[in-house]
Order: structure tokens, then C-alpha cells, then sequence
């Protein structure tokens, strides 16, 4: 190869330590999280609305997912989704 390649070739890897993307074998393997925890990313922005949801128990466990009515699925304010529509 090529001084120049080679040069190249080493300004990438070292861009690709710092930013991050090259992990060590011992930082490479996943923590163990809870599925649970993981905020869906439906819940990114308003994406559904009653209609949307087969069931009331649908909206809920959509609402009750998100932690906060991204949505608009409690309209009254009372804590149960989509009670008006289903």
C-alpha cells in the first residue's frame, strides 16, 4: 500500500477509537437490561390515536408503556385510555 493509504487508513481507525465505534472485547459484550425499561419508540411522538387501538386495554397498555400520554389517549385526564371510544 501506499504511504499515503496507509495514512488514511490510520486516521479512520483512529477517528473510529475515539468516536467510539471500536469497543474492546471486554466493553463490546451487552449489559443485561429489562425489556421493561426500554421506552418503546412509539412513544418518540404522537403516532396513535383511539381508533388506532382494537381495545381499550390496548390504549392502556400503550398509555401505561410510555409513562406519559404521548398520544393524546387520556383525554379526560383520569388515567384510563380511550374509555369514550370503546
Amino acid at each position: 500500500m501506499s504511504e499515503s493509504l496507509n495514512k488514511i487508513i490510520a486516521i479512520i481507525l483512529i477517528f473510529a477509537l475515539i468516536s467510539g465505534c471500536i469497543q474492546s472485547e471486554e466493553s463490546a459484550r451487552p449489559e443485561k437490561i429489562s425489556l421493561d425499561e426500554v421506552t418503546p419508540p412509539d412513544c418518540a411522538y404522537d403516532k396513535y390515536n383511539c381508533n388506532d387501538f382494537e381495545t381499550q386495554e390496548g390504549a392502556q397498555e400503550m398509555l401505561e408503556k410510555c409513562g406519559r400520554d404521548v398520544h393524546g389517549l387520556d383525554h379526560d385526564k383520569d388515567g384510563k385510555a380511550c374509555e369514550e371510544t370503546h
